[in-house]
């Protein structure tokens, strides 16, 4: 057995070392504390993701869930937190010989600025891919200030 220990920002320059369980906020300082807590209390290694940045403002979270239906799965956004959750229902009463397909409850989460929106969600060949945006509104948007 291991014990883990959360350890609070042992890095300076953190955005560096920022996991890809952090979408559209790379730049929020005070936000960091809360993410480190997320992701040393809900991240486990199953089921395995992807985080895919397709352009500066569009991210895929693929995650293997071969086996489970679209019944057996959720996912849902709240105070900043994309949580997607796993759970067979039914009992199995097969007799394996090899039993390698995962079955087990599972909760991943993703910590997301609150200008992140979800655009498409979708189960296909067993990977469920959850599309963000971050749609940054235009008084938050960078402006180039005349100098005078």
């Amino acid at each position: 057995m291991t014990n883990l220990k959360a350890v609070k920002n042992p890095y300076s320059d953190w955005d560096k070392y920022l996991p890809s369980h952090f979408l559209g906020f790379d730049h929020f300082h005070d936000l960091f504390d809360r993410a480190a807590d997320l992701v040393s209390s809900t991240n486990t290694a199953f089921p395995p993701v992807n985080v895919i940045r397709q352009n500066d403002d569009t991210y895929v979270i693929e995650v293997a869930v071969a086996g489970y239906s679209r019944d057996e799965l959720s996912a849902e956004i709240h105070d900043n937190t994309l949580t997607i959750t796993g759970e067979k229902k039914g009992d199995d009463d097969r007799k394996y010989l090899v039993k390698g397909i995962a079955g087990r409850t599972f909760k991943r989460s993703f910590l997301v600025a609150d200008t992140v929106i979800v655009r498409d969600a979708a189960l296909v060949d067993g990977i469920l891919s959850i599309t963000l945006v971050n749609v940054i509104p235009e008084t938050q948007k960078p402006r180039k200030l005349d100098i005078k």
